[in-house]
């Protein structure tokens, strides 16, 4: 059974399957004011050219040049050891420096595309770690990126026992961008195609990002209503950005995956609530189970298995009705909450 909750550090950041409001960047338009003065009027006879405008520096100024972009994490991969890799952006040629707290986790040096990768000399330890990254410009100036990454490095398996993998989650110190899960622990890891984190905005509308099949389609649906697709990247990780308002109450959010023919495949859905502009995704009640459905379950083999009989398939299909159409349809990739009968 999975749940798809995950934790992390509620200072920094919400429960994985919360995501709070964000703040939109707010561009300021600085008004020039022309004061025109009244000039001595000129007899009609006389023409007076302007002089001549230099083309040289003092007479045309260069554009300011832009400002470099800030460094960011695009990749990160923890081993059950602590050992990492981490990977990410910044201005080109840029010195990185990866820090947790006042400690610096490991250094590198971007490439002309301003690509770079950092691996660490020491594993890090079981417990939480909130990494952020640095760069040194070409000018010499230290600019600290926005992005935020919280890894959680479960202790150490027992002798005999299956090591856990890492959760890595990158947010915005900000809070102006949604969190995205960059690795999921092994329960995350058991859904093939799963939503994770939605994000609203002050506009009320919806960042959407989760885990598929790695480049496999995706149709999104709000309260059964088609929003748009989207398309899993290398790694399995998608992101839907939905440009109309959604308002506020109870909503059904689902994620198909299709073939080209538009066969569905697999299947999510899970109930998402509006409040402010602000969106959360609905954790499942306390005291329930959850189950992954696997290719080629069925209600009555779930029930059969969870409850010892198969005729209690209803019990599941009641808890579930919000994402069960036929009681005889289920996908892969569903999470159904199994209430507890005793």
């Amino acid at each position: 059974m999975v749940n798809l909750e995950a934790a992390s550090d509620g200072r920094l950041i919400r429960p994985l399957i919360v995501v709070g409001s964000g703040v939109l960047a707010v561009i300021v338009a600085i008004v020039l004011n022309m004061v025109v003065s009244d000039r001595p009027s000129t007899p009609p006879a006389t023409v007076v050219s302007p002089p001549a405008v230099s083309a040289g520096p003092l007479a045309v100024p260069p554009p300011a040049p832009a400002p470099e972009a800030g460094p960011s994490f695009d990749v990160v991969r923890v081993e059950p050891s602590g050992a990492a890799v981490i990977a990410g952006r910044s201005a080109p040629l840029a010195r990185v420096t990866i820090r947790s707290g006042g400690s610096i986790v490991g250094e590198g040096k971007a490439d002309e595309r301003g690509e770079w990768i950092v691996v660490p000399t020491q594993p890090l330890p079981p417990g939480t770690h909130e990494l952020t990254v640095e760069m040194v410009g070409a000018g010499g100036s230290t600019r600290v990126g926005d992005d935020l990454v919280v890894i959680v490095v479960p202790p150490q398996a027992a002798a005999g026992e299956t090591a856990t993998t890492p959760l890595a989650v990158k947010a915005s110190r900000s809070g102006n961008s949604p969190s995205t899960i960059l690795q999921p622990t092994d329960g995350d890891a058991g859904a093939a195609l799963a939503i994770e984190t939605v994000y609203g905005g002050t506009d009320r509308r919806l960042t959407i990002s989760g885990r598929a099949p790695p480049h496999s389609r995706l149709r999104l649906y709000l309260d059964n209503a088609l929003l748009g697709e989207a398309t899993a990247d290398s790694l399995g990780l998608w992101r839907f950005v939905l440009q109309a308002p959604v308002p506020d109450g109870e909503h059904s959010l689902r994620a198909d995956a299709v073939t080209g023919r538009g066969d569905v495949v697999a299947r999510v859905r899970v109930p998402l609530r509006i409040d402010g502009g602000g969106a959360a995704l609905v954790p499942p009640r306390p005291g329930d189970g959850h189950v992954v459905v696997e290719r080629g379950d069925s209600l009555w083999r779930i029930a059969q298995a969870m409850y010892g009989e198969g005729t209690a398939y209803t019990i599941i299909y009641d808890a579930n009705r919000h994402q069960i159409d036929d009681p005889d349809l289920i996908y892969p990739g569903q999470v159904f909450q199994l209430p507890n009968t005793q």
